[in-house]
């Protein structure tokens, strides 16, 4: 379990501050919760215990209030100026530590404080995401989502190391995947509903302007540059050998062999080649993070024409193995999504499974994602500066899906999100659209068997038939259930709740 440390001004949000610390005592337990009016023994000093503390957990919240960054002693200096303030002490002490969680938690409309605002040692702060705590009758709700991020940071930490790699390969497809220490987002548990405290936290705002056919770059064009990358490796290898002939085995001169390995540096987006042989048995890559619990899906694919089985390795920037994986991307490639919770460098091995075959291999890297297993139930919100968002899903060839999207509750003002949802396949090319469920029901469904194995899309929107003050952004629920042909039930009809 976390261990969770609250640095707050009592002149700001003492009040708030209490109640947040009694909803995180309720969900980890007074033993794992810290909070210094409370927890400091009279005559201790306090210096010393507010240390200790900070040294011992591994999540810290600070508190910030509209007064927070302009605090300042009776004499007008402002208390983060001072190097003995015991707020900016226990901040900088857990911006120090790659192991500590610190999440600034916004209470009372208070903005997020910019680099500028802080002093060095805490500069670091105005670049990680932060909480937003608002009054009633949204305390709750805030709060569900803030002990949820905490929880799903727990699990990281928390899980069982793998156990050893099999020297050769297993009868059974079912022990070839080393056991992740981090959860698996395409075969993770269902979400609970709201009020379990497992909502997943909305996404930042995107800024871009919604639309309802849109096409995703990240995952797109990647079918026709494998198709390119086999292409051109036959010609290298033999630009005289006749298209009707089966290719030769790739050299290591087919794509970027032997890259130095100060140069093997991954980014969000993008693609990497490399090659593996006996001489090459195995190629490192490093994928720098800030440390914020971005989520990033890794695919190691074997090219075409080539006798290469690989095997991803992830390590964290202390070098502990973290996730492990052979088969479970498309046929023998290996496939592995997590989130990067300690910033530095990350590193990501390309090796040969049992040790054995060579050939050219391929990296992709997708960041800034959302998975939603079979039979499985989401929420999300959209909102102006956030129209649309994306979950990726594991599909099988020929498997039936029904999807079903519904506004999740009415807006203070009786208005509703209408919903739009898009189907898109491995190559982000639209297989079917729903905007409503009927003409009565401004909900969205879609029923669909999948061409193909890969990892889908499903983008979820506003409608844009119609402009009725009824309708308005808000939050929505996704159910995606695999693996039957019958119909879900309707969707909440617009006449609720």
């Amino acid at each position: 379990m976390p261990r969770i440390f609250i640095s707050y001004r009592r002149a700001d949000s003492v009040t708030v501050t209490g109640r947040i610390y009694d909803h995180l005592v309720n969900a980890f337990g007074d033993d794992l919760v810290f909070k210094d009016v409370d927890d400091i023994p009279p005559g201790a000093d306090f210096r010393a215990a507010l240390e200790h503390e900070v040294s011992a957990c591994n999540v810290l919240l600070a508190i910030i209030g509209p007064g927070w960054v302009a605090s300042g002693t009776p004499e007008g200096v402002r208390r983060l100026d001072n190097p003995d303030d015991f707020v900016r002490i226990e901040i900088e002490a857990g911006l120090t530590r790659p192991d500590v969680l610190v999440i600034p938690v916004l209470v009372y409309g208070a903005p997020m404080p910019g680099s500028a605002d802080l002093p060095p040692g805490m500069q670091e702060l105005a670049y990680r995401n932060a909480a937003i705590i608002r009054d009633d009758p949204d305390f709750r709700r805030d709060m569900e989502r803030l002990i949820a991020k905490i929880r799903e940071f727990a699990a990281v930490r928390e899980a069982p190391a793998p156990p050893p790699k099999p020297e050769t390969r297993p009868p059974s497809p079912a022990s070839v995947q080393t056991a992740p220490i981090q959860p698996d987002l395409f075969k993770t548990a269902p979400i609970q509903r709201p009020g379990a405290g497992q909502v997943r936290p909305a996404r930042a705002a995107s800024g871009k302007p919604p639309t309802r056919n849109r096409r995703w770059p990240l995952l797109g064009g990647i079918g026709l540059l494998v198709a390119i990358a086999a292409g051109v490796a036959a010609l290298l290898a033999n630009p005289s050998q006749p298209t009707d002939q089966t290719p030769p085995v790739p050299t290591s001169d087919t794509f970027l062999s032997g890259i130095p390995a100060g140069d093997r540096s991954l980014a969000c987006g993008g693609e990497f080649h490399g090659y593996l042989s006996d001489s090459i048995p195995q190629e490192t890559w490093t994928l720098t993070a800030a440390g914020q619990g971005e989520w990033v899906l890794l695919t190691l694919d074997a090219e075409p024409g080539g006798g290469l089985d690989p095997l991803l390795t992830l390590r964290d920037p202390a070098g502990e193995v973290v996730k492990q994986d052979d088969d479970s991307g498309l046929e023998n490639n290996a496939r592995a999504d997590f989130q990067l919770w300690s910033p530095g460098d990350w590193t990501v091995e390309a090796a040969r499974y049992g040790g054995s075959g060579s050939g050219n291999y391929r990296v992709t890297v997708i960041c800034d994602f959302q998975a939603i297993a079979c039979n499985n139930e989401t929420y999300g919100q959209l909102s102006t500066g956030h129209p649309e968002e994306r979950w990726l899903f594991l599909g099988t060839e020929g498997k039936p899906i029904s999807v079903s999207l519904r506004h999740a509750n009415r807006n203070a003002d009786n208005t509703y999100l209408n919903t739009s949802l898009t189907l898109l396949d491995p190559g982000d090319n639209v297989l079917e659209q729903n905007d409503d469920v009927s003409p009565s029901n401004t909900d969205s469904r879609i029923s669909f068997t999948l061409p193909e194995e890969g990892i889908y899309s499903l983008i979820v929107g506003r409608s844009d038939s119609d402009a009725s003050q009824e309708y308005a952004w808000g939050e929505y629920v996704l159910h995606l259930e695999c693996d039957s042909l019958q119909q879900q039930a309707a969707p909440q009809s617009q006449t609720a709740p």
